[in-house]
C-alpha cells in the first residue's frame, strides 16, 4: 500500500516537473499572447453567453411567407386541406439530441375557400440572448412578424409569430349575437341557407358560427344595361335576381391583444366583413352591422 503511494507521489512529482518547465519555456510575447485569448473566451462566453432556458407561448399563424413579403394579402400562401390532419395538439419538436424543443398546445383550423386558415398555440424552448436582450429558438429571434418552424411527427409547418403575449390560461371567449348582411346573393346560393347551419372548427369539430335566423330583402344595388347600339347610353336598374340576406348569427370570439376574432384572424367590427364557410356553401362577404353578447 506504502509503495503504491510512493509511486502516486513520484508520478505527481515528475508532471510537475515537466509542467513547471514548459512554463520556463514560455516567451513573455507567447504568454501575452495566451493571456490575449484567456481573456476574450471569458469576455465572449460572458457577453455573447446565453442565459437558462425559458419556456415561452407563442401564437403562430400557419403562412408560407411572412407579411412584409406577400403581397397578396396571404390569399396565395394560406396552407393546404391536407396539413390541417396532420398538425395535431400535443405534437412535440425534439433536438438532435432527442430532447424536448417545443410542443404544440392547441391547434384552430378553418376554410377559407379552396385553402385553410391553420393557427396554433405553441409552447417553446427559448434562450435568452445576453447582447440584444431577445429570447432565441433555434437561433431565431421571438418576435412577432418572425417567421418560424416546426419539424412535427408528421409534417413540416412554416408560420409567423403573431402575439408573444398569450395568457397562460389561454385567451378569453365569448359569445357574439352579430346581425350581418350578405348583398347581391344568388337564388340558388339563398336556398340552401338554413337556419342552424354552422361553420366549425377543422380540427376540433367545435361549432364557431351558427345562423339561428335570415331573412331576404331586396338589394340596393344597380347594374349597368346598354342598348343594343354602340353609341347608346348605360343606364342603372335593379337586377330583381339577386337579393340581399340579412343574417343573425351566434358566433364565438376571442380576445386578442385587445380585439376580438372570429375563426382566428377575422375582426369583429362594424362595419367589417366577414367570411363564412358552411358544409356545402360559402358567404365570403357577410357586413356586420350590429353585434352584442349574448345573454
Amino acid at each position: 500500500m506504502k509503495r503504491n503511494k510512493k509511486i502516486n507521489t513520484d508520478r505527481l512529482g515528475q508532471a510537475k516537473a515537466i509542467f513547471l518547465e514548459k512554463i520556463e519555456e514560455i516567451t513573455y510575447l507567447e504568454f501575452f499572447v495566451l493571456l490575449l485569448v484567456a481573456v476574450f473566451v471569458v469576455f465572449v462566453v460572458k457577453f455573447f453567453g446565453r442565459g437558462p432556458a425559458e419556456w415561452k407561448t407563442i401564437r403562430v399563424q400557419v403562412i408560407g411567407r411572412e407579411w412584409s413579403e406577400d403581397f397578396t394579402g396571404g390569399s396565395s400562401y394560406k396552407p393546404p386541406f391536407w396539413l390541417v390532419d396532420s398538425t395535431r395538439k400535443k405534437d412535440i419538436v425534439r433536438g438532435p439530441d432527442g430532447k424536448k424543443m417545443a410542443e404544440i398546445i392547441d391547434v384552430e383550423s378553418y376554410e377559407r375557400g379552396g385553402n385553410t386558415s391553420i393557427f396554433l398555440i405553441v409552447k417553446v424552448k427559448a434562450f435568452l440572448n445576453k447582447k440584444d436582450r431577445k429570447y432565441m429558438y433555434k437561433n431565431i429571434p421571438l418576435q412577432e412578424g418572425s417567421l418560424i418552424e416546426f419539424s412535427l411527427p408528421e409534417t413540416k409547418i412554416v408560420g409567423q409569430i403573431t402575439d408573444m403575449g398569450v395568457p397562460e390560461q389561454g385567451y378569453e371567449e365569448k359569445t357574439l349575437i352579430v346581425v350581418g348582411r350578405a348583398r347581391n346573393i344568388e337564388p340558388w346560393l339563398i336556398d340552401r341557407i338554413e337556419n342552424g347551419d354552422e361553420m366549425i372548427n377543422l380540427t376540433t369539430g367545435e361549432t364557431v358560427a351558427k345562423i339561428i335566423d335570415f331573412k331576404i330583402e331586396p338589394t340596393l344595388s344597380k347594374i349597368f344595361f346598354t342598348g343594343g347600339g354602340y353609341f347608346t347610353n348605360a343606364f342603372l336598374e335593379d337586377n330583381p335576381r339577386l337579393k340581399d340576406v340579412v343574417l343573425t348569427l351566434e358566433l364565438k370570439v376571442k380576445k386578442i391583444s385587445d380585439r376580438w376574432f372570429f375563426s382566428g384572424d377575422q375582426k369583429i367590427k362594424t362595419p367589417h366583413t366577414i367570411g363564412l364557410f358552411f358544409s356545402d356553401y360559402d358567404l365570403g362577404w357577410v357586413e356586420i352591422q350590429e353585434f352584442e353578447e349574448k345573454q
